[in-house]
């Protein structure tokens, strides 16, 4: 921790995860090349530290704050391995609020701020660099809206991520998985859609109520060696055959580029999820949904919602829609217009919403003068009475 004396001083928020990085609104105004810097211990040995200096490279009127964690070179590979280390920094105004452009910030390359470059200064001695960042400002905004009774504050966070191995029970799943692939001891096939699954029976039957009453129970499916599933294509099976073995949804369908076609297979398979009681895929598909709703999927996803009664997911869909950039685009779609002919208590709804009171105008800081706020009090308008006519008309 820094001392009284120090120009700067990195203060734990208790956590050892926040940070404010305080500094003295003095050494904004050092000259080129001057370092301000401050370490504070986290933990696990790891250190973290914040500096400040004005860079040859950007002249006299950018200032750059760092943000690195490092860890005791001794223990670097172990911990390397066990943990990925994320952090970031922000600026606070004098009202302690994260301070909007013209401050542009970057992930710096571990080579740079290990010291590499002469232009950024080093990193703790004899440590290694996990992570780190870098804020860049103008003097003037600085001086202008930031540094409050002479302080310049910046709000850093660090997370730990563990990188831990893959569990055995995962590495059975997939062993497994493997295992239906290579049609090793299966007992079951399924036909979709014209194409071929081979699966275990008591896989299946343990991940899914309805796949235990099919396959295991009296029904005429327990008995033939290969099902056949209409209305449902062969991907959208083939994804909920591997999160029943793996626990999880395939990579090729997480890690796609095309936002459109990943929804609409999620739609699918929620669909099936549901179909099929695989309730903890219903859940996963359900609440990606929910995160991942945009202007292009919005009214095929709220369709399903009314359709299928989902009701966590048709709440998400008008939130989004009672937003009134959101709504300005999609009110103009053919989509949304074949939606609200099928369903009209939507556009009733979302109506309803934007009439709504705000509650976020009331928490903003009243910029009311101390004379407007002793205005006399408005009194409810009274239908005038027989007197008051009386008066006005002797």
């Amino acid at each position: 921790m820094a001392s009284s004396s120090s120009p700067c001083k990195l203060v734990s928020c208790g956590d050892n995860r926040h940070f404010m990085f305080r500094v003295d609104g003095a050494a904004i105004r050092r000259p080129v090349g001057r370092i301000v810097k401050e370490t504070c211990e986290i933990g696990n040995g790891y250190t973290c530290e914040a500096s400040l200096f004005v860079p040859s490279l950007l002249g006299e009127r950018k200032v750059m704050m760092i943000l690195a964690v490092t860890v005791n070179s001794d223990r670097a590979q172990s911990l390397a391995r066990a943990h990925k280390v994320f952090i970031d920094m922000a600026l606070l105004d004098d009202t302690k609020s994260p301070v909007l452009p013209p401050f542009a910030r970057s992930v710096m390359s571990p080579s740079a701020a290990a010291g590499s470059s002469p232009k950024l200064p080093p990193p703790v001695a004899g440590s290694n660099l996990a992570a780190s960042c870098k804020l860049v400002a103008s003097r003037d905004h600085l001086l202008a809206n930031c540094v409050k009774g002479g302080i310049l504050a910046a709000l850093c966070w660090v997370v730990f991520v563990s990188s831990s191995p893959r569990s055995p029970y995962s590495l059975l799943a997939h062993r497994l998985a493997t295992m239906s692939n290579g049609r090793d001891l299966t007992d079951v096939c399924f036909d979709v859609d014209g194409k071929s699954f081979h699966a275990h029976r008591l896989i299946m039957a343990r991940q899914s109520e309805v796949f235990r009453a099919e396959l295991l129970g009296s029904m005429a499916e327990s008995k033939m060696e290969c099902i056949t599933i209409s209305d449902m294509s062969a991907s959208t099976f083939k994804h909920m055959l591997h999160y029943i073995y793996c626990n999880d949804l395939p990579t090729c369908v997480k890690d796609t580029d095309d936002q459109s076609s990943w929804i609409f297979e999620l739609q699918h398979l929620l669909v099936t999820a549901d179909r099929y009681g695989v309730d903890t895929l219903k859940d996963l598909c359900e609440d990606t949904l929910c995160a991942d709703i945009t202007t292009d999927t919005v009214t095929s996803t709220l369709e399903l919602a009314e359709t299928r009664s989902y009701p966590k997911l048709r709440t998400s869909c008008l939130v989004f829609l009672s937003n009134t950039q959101n709504f300005a685009e999609v009110a103009t779609t053919k989509e949304y217009y074949n939606l609200i002919q099928s369903y009209p208590s939507v556009l009733s709804e979302i109506r309803n919403r934007f009439k709504r009171p705000r509650p976020s105008l009331m928490l903003a800081p009243s910029t009311v003068t101390e004379n407007q706020n002793k205005r006399p009090r408005l009194s409810p308008k009274l239908t005038p009475s027989a007197d008051t006519k009386d008066e006005n008309n002797p």
